[in-house]
């Protein structure tokens, strides 16, 4: 596109991001590199100021140097980080259209009013009291941490088919979904398959691999074009030793969100009039593989939900034969039977693959039973029954899938329908 073009298309919709970066190309085109990198950062600060959180950050690592960079990572800490203004509605970003441009012939003249357009983005951004939309993680970091995290995370572009996470990999990615759909799937033991439903963006996706070493759970499969943005969790837990409170704000999130699930989905916590107070009492533990929860004899040792992984019940007989009694998965209880009459455990519950629970102790119970009776009264009715996976997923049927991706433009050279990612950056900025 020749920079005359450029102009009169950013004069006419000075709103749309997209033309303001076609500009920022048109003028590298030209020679003009410096120009072209402030239009560059301006359009990426731009869309910070709009509540393109993404944009703004794949746009600044693509064509910002470390000093830019750090100044538009400190622009998206202060309005998507924890200090970020909570208050009032959401602001939509400005919308609006602009006169048509009588462009120069002169070719430095067009350069200098490119840069002039270019860069004035005051009009197209919300003020900074504007409370902008949530971002998983991102929202509840105080602004060093997001930009350390903005540093790790990397764009991948999604097609359909494309698989983003295994059922039975050990794999410890955590992907934030920006744009498009997944479906979540598994495989039954008798080899049929189980579709769970289908999560759309913006979603966290994988955070299990926050808190565990657990095989995953489900396979996660695009479903058309979409972006998302892959995290390493060995690196963040890495990052964490550099930056430990970062590791546990962020372990805080993915547990809250486990909980959010969980009181949302069993059929004993659902009911509850106080839920978050009830929950409170428990302790989550990350159970190792092979993990003997509770040993049959034992002392009772509590009452256990599963979050994440499955659960083997197995019961020896007088002669110390041991067989399996059921099979739990996430959203399960266990503990219940030994808890409320106070006998001793009749079976052993094994983790093979390890997992996360939520453990009241048994001591606990007598105080719990005072304050929350419902919770009594629901387990003395609890059988062992299957919940299935905690997800917020939606209905297959429900998705329409659109062709084209709107944020596609973001990535170098149009690869969304292939699958490619953006290459990362390997400079860090602190």
């Amino acid at each position: 596109m020749s920079l005359s073009s450029a102009l009169k298309n950013v004069s006419r919709k000075p709103c749309e991001l997209r033309l303001r970066a076609e500009l920022a190309e048109a003028l590298a085109v030209a020679g003009a590199i410096e120009e072209a990198t402030a239009v560059w950062q301006a359009t990426a600060m731009a869309a910070a100021g709009r509540g393109e959180f993404f944009v703004a950050l794949a746009l600044g690592r693509r064509f910002l140097d470390d000093g830019r960079l750090r100044h538009l990572l400190v622009e998206l800490g202060s309005r998507f980080g924890a200090n970020r203004p909570r208050l009032g509605p959401l602001m939509p970003a400005p919308a609006f259209d602009g006169p048509e441009l009588d462009v120069p012939d002169d070719p430095d003249e067009q350069v200098f009013l490119a840069l002039k357009l270019g860069t004035d983005i005051e009009k197209i951004t919300l003020p900074k009291f504007g409370r902008m939309p949530a971002i998983p993680i991102f929202e509840e970091l105080p602004d060093e941490d997001v930009i350390a995290l903005c540093n790790e995370i990397e764009a991948v572009i999604l097609h359909d088919g494309l698989r983003l996470l295994e059922q039975g990999s050990s794999e410890r990615k955590v992907y934030l979904l920006v744009q498009g759909y997944v479906r979540a799937t598994s495989r039954r033991d008798d080899d049929t398959e189980a579709v769970w439903g289908v999560r759309s963006g913006p979603s966290l996706l994988g955070e299990m691999s926050l808190l565990t070493e657990s095989p995953r759970r489900t396979t996660l499969t695009a479903m058309g074009p979409g972006i998302a943005w892959r995290l390493d969790a060995e690196r963040v837990i890495a990052l964490g030793r550099e930056r430990p409170a970062l590791i546990d704000r962020i372990r805080q999130l993915v547990k809250q969100n486990l909980l959010d699930d969980l009181l949302s989905s069993s059929k004993v916590l659902s009911s509850l009039p106080d839920k978050a107070a009830v929950v409170s009492a428990f302790a989550l533990r990350t159970l190792p593989n092979d993990a003997v929860v509770v040993a049959q004899g034992s002392a009772p040792p509590g009452l256990f939900f599963i979050l994440h992984g499955r659960a083997e019940v197995w019961r020896a007989d007088a002669l110390g034969t041991s067989a399996m009694v059921t099979e739990l998965t996430e959203g399960d209880a266990f503990g219940t039977l030994s808890l409320l009459t106070g006998e001793a455990t009749t079976a052993n519950v094994v983790m093979p693959e390890g997992g996360v629970v939520l453990h009241l102790p048994a001591d606990a119970w007598a105080t719990m039973k005072e304050t929350a009776p419902a919770l009594d009264a629901g387990l003395a009715e609890l059988a062992e029954v299957r919940r299935g996976v905690l997800e917020h997923f939606l209905a297959e049927s429900a998705v329409e899938i659109i062709e084209g991706d709107d944020l596609a433009w973001v990535v170098a050279d149009g690869r969304a329908s292939q699958g490619a990612k953006m290459p990362p950056q390997t400079r860090t900025v602190s």
